[in-house]
């Protein structure tokens, strides 16, 4: 009898071991914004918080994908630059017993498909507005067309035609031939190449967009640039999930700059 109470001791031993030494194994899980699935979206410069939901863990290692690690236990995401990156999730506990979890993590650009010149304005008799001084055309049509640059630091409007001649063009669109000066009809353009609108560089105002005039002569003039003085320039929508992203441009005349997540 003896002899069998000593076995049952020794295997009711054996059997908390074992238990005690499963429930510490760790177990590695993460969240995006409450999404647990394993691949997940995000815009270029968007952030937000991964949050490590990891049992049995004592530390934490982060691999972004990108050459970035972490050890902090829950980490901001964000990515300049579009892609698919690997987000490697490893925890450890104090035995050293791991366990890693991945996901992918696909990073989209705000590209340009449309943009909509709500109205436009103009003085055909330059500088007769006392609160605003702006060289126009001095006929009443005129062809038009949207320009956008990436501002240089150091770089100045050229008077008159509004051209910063240091600054990278990024997009000219088509001309439009015969416009009046004052048109309340907005008017579309479709944008087939890929125009990439970089959201920090919106919101530093190095994204510059410009309305643009040539008249009969030739000439072009500036009717409106968001880096003129009083020029209201704002993303008016970030929508991610309807995948809507609108940039808006106004001052005598209206600019919309609707965009795609791709």
């Amino acid at each position: 009898m003896r002899h069998w109470l000593i076995i049952g001791l020794i295997y009711s031993t054996f059997i908390i071991g074992c238990q005690k030494e499963t429930n510490n194994q760790p177990d590695a899980s993460f969240n995006f914004r409450g999404d647990t699935s394993t691949v997940i979206k995000m815009a270029t410069y968007d952030t937000c918080t991964l949050f490590n939901s990891s049992i049995n863990a004592d530390s934490s290692f982060w691999d972004l994908g990108n050459g970035n690690i972490s050890t902090d236990k829950n980490l901001v995401l964000t990515f300049p630059n579009p892609g698919t990156y690997a987000i490697k999730l490893t925890v450890k506990t104090n035995e050293g017993q791991t366990s890693s979890i991945e996901k992918k993590v696909i990073v989209l650009d705000r590209v340009l498909k449309t943009i909509i010149i709500n109205y436009i304005q103009w003085d055909t008799i330059p500088n007769n507005n006392p609160h605003f001084i702006g060289v126009w055309p001095s006929s009443p049509m005129a062809d038009v067309f949207v320009l956008v640059q990436n501002y240089a630091p150091g770089d100045s409007i050229v008077p008159g035609s509004g051209i910063m001649p240091d600054s990278e063009i990024i997009y000219q669109s088509p001309a439009i031939q015969d416009v009046s000066y004052r048109t309340f009809n907005p008017i579309q353009i479709d944008v087939t190449d890929k125009i990439v609108v970089d959201k920090q560089l919106v919101l530093d105002r190095s994204f510059v967009i410009s309305l643009m005039a040539k008249d009969n002569q030739g000439v072009i003039y500036a009717l409106q640039t968001s880096r003129f003085g009083g020029s209201t320039f704002y993303i008016r929508e970030e929508d991610f999930a309807n995948n809507k992203f609108t940039v808006v441009s106004s001052l005598t005349s209206s600019l919309e700059f609707d965009c795609k997540f791709e």
